[in-house]
């Protein structure tokens, strides 16, 4: 759960391997990124995938919409999987955040 207690829906591959962390565009959710995901844990890194809050299987709610807020709910996911100097790709709205 969110700083502000949504429920988010996130993938992590696990491993030891560099966390990679993909962000997707408005009005998607993490499975844009499955087949990059597959491929990538095999080769070493540790991936993980979200929907943003209102988005995908995360909870829907009537606040948060906003680019701010859900860089927010990126960091408290990146807090709760102690991911330490992660990569970021981000797609349309993604790369914003």
């Amino acid at each position: 759960k969110t700083n502000d207690n949504v429920q988010l829906r996130y993938t992590d591959s696990g491993g030891s391997g560099a966390p990679l962390v993909f962000l997707h565009g408005w009005t998607a959710n993490g499975r844009y990124f499955d087949k990059n995901v597959e491929f990538l844990s095999k080769n070493g890194l540790r991936v993980v995938t979200m929907d943003y809050r209102g988005m995908g299987e995360s909870e829907h709610c009537k606040h948060g919409a906003r680019v701010a807020r859900i860089a927010t709910d990126v960091k408290c996911l990146v807090d709760h999987l102690s991911l330490e100097n992660a990569v970021f790709c981000g797609t349309s709205m993604g790369y914003t955040v």
